[in-house]
């Protein structure tokens, strides 16, 4: 078993630059354990910690970004293609607070997001006790122009339970649980 620590001025994941960036952890044959990972990315930080096992999975423990300012000239689809291409995304607690995010045909403003005891595996998800809840001041998708919206949903091996979703678009109101 290897420990390791590593710090960089600057560095570029996927397109997106990084400064101040500290990772330590071990290697254990092909498992890379990263015991603390924090960044500065998108004018906002980055902190967590999180496993690569030997077949390419993730387990993410603890991932915590905060006031991310991205723009990408990615779809939204083609955003968050790099999370598709992992055999398995196990995501213990991820917590997204007062991000901007925008794209060519997308965009969220404000986003407090909290994702627990979810696993992602190609274009499906798993879960025994998983909950979301989300909220922001805008999101657009296309033409669907949300102000305002909260989402708060629990999942389980039987589906998705709609705990609450509020939202204001130009058309009116909508709510609704279920």
């Amino acid at each position: 078993k290897a420990q390791i620590q590593f710090s960089a001025g600057s560095l570029s994941l996927n397109d997106v630059p990084a400064t101040n960036v500290l990772i330590e952890g071990s290697i254990d044959n092909d498992r890379v354990t990263l015991t603390n990972l924090g960044a500065d990315i998108a004018r906002g930080t980055l902190t967590g910690n999180a496993q690569r096992n030997a077949d390419g999975s993730w387990q993410v423990e603890n991932l915590r970004m905060a006031d991310i300012r991205l723009q990408s000239e990615k779809s939204l689809t083609d955003f968050f293609a790099p999370l598709r291409s992992v055999p398995s995304l196990q995501i213990g607690r991820l917590e997204v607070i007062d991000a901007r995010l925008q794209g060519p045909d997308w965009a969220v403003t404000d986003l407090d997001l909290s994702l627990r005891n979810m696993t992602f595996s190609k274009d499906d998800w798993q879960t025994q006790e998983g909950k979301l809840s989300m909220n922001a001041s805008e999101f657009i998708y296309g033409s669907l122009h949300l102000f305002d919206p909260i989402i708060n949903a629990e999942f389980s091996p039987q589906g998705v339970a709609l705990r609450q979703f509020t939202s204001r678009w130009e058309g009116g109101m909508v709510r609704t649980s279920g």
